[in-house]
This record gives C-alpha cells, sequence and structure tokens, in this order.
C-alpha cells in the first residue's frame, strides 16, 4: 500500500476535470481511491471502472485508521459501478445514503 498526496492539476477546469484526474491516477498506477463520498458524475465512475481503480467510500477522516481496517480486510475496495449501484438516493430530503460506506 502506497500513500500519495497531490494537487489536483485540473481543479480549475470547468469540465471534465474528474475524468482528467482518472486519467492521471491510472498512470501513476492507483487501483484504489478512497473518498468521502461517491463521485457526483457518472461520467468519472465509468472512467474509474474502465481504468480499473475501484472505490473505497468512508466517513473515516483518518487515513491511518482507513490503512489499518483496509490491511485488516475490515473494509476493502469495490468495482466503482458496484459502488454506485449501491447508493441509493432519498429524493425527499436530498440525501444519499449507502449500506457500503463505514
Amino acid at each position: 500500500v502506497n500513500e500519495e498526496f497531490f494537487d489536483n492539476p485540473f481543479l480549475n477546469l470547468k469540465k471534465g476535470k474528474g475524468i482528467e484526474l482518472v486519467e492521471v491516477l491510472s498512470k501513476r498506477g492507483v487501483n484504489c481511491l478512497v473518498l468521502f463520498s461517491i463521485p457526483g458524475s457518472k461520467g468519472v465512475i465509468y472512467a474509474l471502472a474502465n481504468k480499473g481503480i475501484d472505490l473505497l467510500i468512508t466517513n473515516e477522516r483518518s487515513i491511518d485508521n482507513v490503512l489499518k481496517k483496509f490491511l485488516s480486510l475490515e473494509v476493502t475496495c469495490e468495482p466503482a459501478v458496484s459502488v454506485l449501484e449501491s447508493y441509493v438516493c432519498d429524493l425527499t430530503g436530498g440525501k444519499v445514503e449507502s449500506s457500503g460506506a463505514f
């Protein structure tokens, strides 16, 4: 497991920044992306899936705790499309809930 932090070079793009970032992540050899919420665009989900980058959605704010849980197999990365399908929108309250986030 390698941990790396870097600035998003596409942050100022009006459109396509997520898909551009997926390309960079793929070239860096990323195979699992830890996020606090699912990406806001289905296009990003499909780009992640196309590049073989899985997702781990978590409410955990400590990367050390996420890594401990991941290394102990308490949590695992899942295919991006599976993560998308596991989320349910509550259209009345605007919340997004999932059975998969820890």
